[in-house]
């Protein structure tokens, strides 16, 4: 049972492995392939097959399949729940997971939502600075800049590269896409800020003419 287990666990892992280098498709039939041990071997409730669920569902996001990914995040975090471990690593990673379908779909009040909540479980149970949380701090980071809270975004991208960095996963496709969001974030605030430059003299030359009339 253990060795079996182990295979599993380690069919996880090279999707993982595969997913972060590109190759979606070979990814793809690790992560079910381990899914499958799983459940043949009696733990299709278990914390290990919802991570693997979960594997999947950033396989789908990846490959722009937003509805396929988001049914597979609401499946590893059922399982999740069903084993009391909705407040574990895997369960926020499932929500972050569900925060990133749900700002690819422009729901940004329900991404910022399941990001926040899955930072908030991290936190708890002594994760915050780990790669799953530095996934959703990223996460959260795109949700901001989406509805222009530049200042909010800033500090949540810096955030989200700390810990990458920390992790040594600095030179990883996560943390190059928390340094784009940080990088596009810098280019609005410069841009706001030279139109602010623009026009506040002309607002303060319409006020100095009526507060001469």
């Amino acid at each position: 049972q253990e060795q079996s287990v182990n295979c599993a666990d380690a069919l996880n892992n090279i999707a993982r492995a595969t997913w972060s280098l590109g190759r979606y498709s070979e990814a793809k039939a690790f992560a079910l392939g381990a899914i499958s041990s799983y459940r043949s071997f009696g733990l299709g409730l278990s914390v290990n097959c919802a991570a693997s669920i979960g594997t999947l569902g950033d396989i789908l996001l990846s490959q722009h399949r937003s509805a396929e990914s988001q049914v597979e995040f609401c499946n590893s975090l059922e399982v999740c729940r069903e084993t009391g471990q909705s407040r574990s690593a895997v369960g926020a990673d499932a929500l972050r997971g569900l925060g990133d379908c749900a700002l690819s779909q422009d729901r940004a009040n329900d991404s910022e939502a399941y990001f926040r909540e899955a930072i908030e479980i991290l936190s708890e149970i002594g994760l915050s600075r780990s790669e799953c949380c530095a996934d959703a701090q990223r996460g959260l980071g795109d949700c901001l800049l989406s509805q222009n809270r530049l200042w909010d975004a800033r500090e949540t991208f810096e955030e989200a590269i700390a810990i990458y960095t920390e992790r040594d996963l600095d030179r990883s496709r996560r943390c190059a896409r928390a340094e784009q969001g940080l990088r596009r974030g810098q280019r609005r605030s410069s841009i706001v800020f030279k139109l602010t430059l623009l026009l506040v003299p002309g607002i303060f030359f319409v006020l100095k003419r009526k507060s001469r009339k």
